[in-house]
């Protein structure tokens, strides 16, 4: 049976090149060694580290464990360097595909990495060098472009615009709305570092409401655009906190423009993500699909999740600065706002969405006459967030909203300001809870479907909620309304227990976060290596 090795990433430094494959297969033994022959029969061994699980990649729909395999070897006239895999006495010579299993070059149109007086091709079998002669370059562009045009019956042009010497910071948060890490951060850059900023742009979807308040802040880029395009080909570093490998957010290229220009995409790529991970995701964020060379995390518990061998990142990738977005959080509870804002369910087969559980549990709660009443003789107000995936329910919700409670679509507003004006926040599993206990503001979760959605949405990881959380776990209807008038009545003031567990998470609550995150970008900016990504996203 043929065996494959997935090239993930190669690294080039003044004279040195690193190459990062992960070899998956269903079982991998202890004794399990990968190293490169050249032609002499000349060995070079590969650190090699394996995944203590396996992991389940949803877009193949199978279950394999996985290594990385890491290489460093000066770039010498090596002429060929094969893979082989050496495990119980057996010798395996591996082919070599992309991290989807793909053929990386064809012989119409083969993939070269140009580098001072070598050439570097990548091959199915095998990674060749050789000496660089006057007119390879130009000749490799013009069978780049004989190919396309025989293919696609078109000139790809950007191969002609690709700059020496990159210049561009691109950033990103999701394409319609932006307002999360990447554009607080982009926010901070064009505020504190002008010049810097000069070559800093943020990619928004055209059809974006958010395109004229983001421009205010600085330079924006229309997703696919021929600016974007262009810049996105010459940009330096991605900073983004949006991570879908399948959603292709990052990269404004199709399919058939990937083919022709993916030896030309070396930049490095920051994760800022959307928020603090508390679940299984090792499926979702390891090192295969989220290449990153700088993984940004907030807590101690979430930096040390993510150094773990599952995720496959070299423990300087992953630095512990806090989210951006929290420099925009700050205590405002002047209106008496408790905020509800759960997450979402995949809706059971041949059920409709008004007779859920999901629907009949938190009708019941805001229709609750105890909590009406305490609500009116207390000042308070409901602000009940929908979750973006339910939007299309929202006359069912309305129908719910009276004096004291409001319907909110997500569409219509920015989370910092509701987490900054409210006084007491209420979910279920909704990883925004950190962005509250952030400001030490009382929390209560209501978790009557605990069992469900743990089997059928996401796997449970580090974060225990009756251990880990920052306020106490609820099942029932009653539960929830007598831990509401607890601190309706005590002035909404956190418990001292949920206030030093809050202290004891987070590895900084003050509001230099973006700077730490910066600070970090500018050593990886400051570092010289070039990365050649074989994931056709980012």
């Amino acid at each position: 049976m043929t065996k494959f090795i997935n090239l993930a990433n190669i690294r080039i430094n003044n004279q040195n090149i690193e190459f990062e494959f992960l070899y998956k297969s269903n079982a991998i033994s202890d004794n399990a060694t990968i190293y490169l022959e050249d032609e002499s029969k000349k060995t070079y061994i590969c650190e090699m580290t394996q995944c203590k699980n396996k992991i389940n990649y949803s877009y193949c729909n199978k279950e394999f464990f996985v290594a990385k395999v890491l290489i460093n070897i000066p770039i010498l006239d090596y002429k060929k360097l094969k893979v082989i895999l050496k495990e119980n006495e057996k010798l395996t010579e591996l082919k070599i595909r992309n991290n989807k299993d793909e053929i990386i070059t064809q012989k119409e149109n083969p993939y070269i990495i140009f580098v001072d007086k070598y050439k570097i091709q990548i091959l199915e079998d095998e990674i060749q060098f050789n000496k660089k002669n006057f007119g390879d370059k130009f000749k490799y562009e013009l069978k780049k472009q004989i190919y396309g045009l025989k293919k696609y019956k078109k000139i790809f042009i950007f191969r002609l615009l690709k700059m020496k010497n990159r210049k561009y910071y691109l950033f990103n948060d999701r394409l319609l709305y932006g307002d999360d890490n990447a554009e607080q951060l982009f926010k901070y850059v064009n505020e504190n570092y002008p010049e810097i900023a000069k070559k800093c742009y943020f990619v928004l979807d055209k059809k974006s409401t958010s395109i004229d308040r983001v421009k205010k802040i600085g330079k924006v880029l229309k997703y696919k655009s021929f600016n974007h395009k262009l810049k996105f080909l010459n940009s330096r570093i991605l900073i983004s906190s949006h991570s879908s490998y399948l959603d292709n957010s990052f990269n404004p290229f199709n399919i058939e423009e990937m083919d022709i220009y993916k030896d030309l995409i070396n930049k490095k790529f920051v994760f800022l993500q959307h928020g603090v991970i508390m679940n299984d995701v090792r499926e979702y964020l390891n090192r295969e699909l989220i290449t990153a060379d700088l993984f940004i995390t907030s807590t101690n518990k979430e930096y040390e999740y993510i150094n773990t061998e599952d995720f496959m990142y070299k423990p300087n990738m992953v630095v512990k600065t806090g989210l951006p977005r929290f420099d925009k959080l700050k205590n405002e509870n002047t209106k008496r706002v408790i905020l509800i804002s759960p997450t979402w369910r995949a809706q059971k087969e041949g059920v409709k969405f008004e007779d859920s559980e999901y629907f009949s549990k938190y009708k019941s709660l805001l229709s609750n006459d105890t909590l009406g009443k305490m609500l009116e003789e207390k000042k308070y107000k409901i602000k009940f967030l929908l979750h973006p995936v339910f939007a299309k329910y929202k006359n069912l919700f309305n129908e719910l909203s009276s004096k004291s409670i409001e319907i909110l679509e997500t569409s219509k507003i920015k989370y910092f300001e509701l987490f900054n004006e409210c006084v007491m926040f209420i979910t279920d599993y909704s990883s925004i809870h950190y962005d509250v206990a952030f400001l030490q503001k009382p929390i209560i979760y209501y978790q009557f479907d605990k069992e469900y959605f743990f089997k059928n949405h996401y796997k449970s990881g580090y974060f225990d909620y009756e251990k880990d959380g920052f306020g106490k776990v609820v099942e029932t209807e009653k539960e929830i309304i007598n831990e509401i008038e607890y601190y309706l009545n005590n002035n909404c003031k956190i418990r001292e227990e949920y206030k030093s567990k809050i202290e004891n998470t987070f590895s900084n609550l003050d509001h230099n976060n973006s700077k730490r995150v910066w600070d970090k970008i500018v050593e990886l900016d400051e570092d010289k290596d070039i990365n050649y990504r074989f994931n056709n996203i980012h």
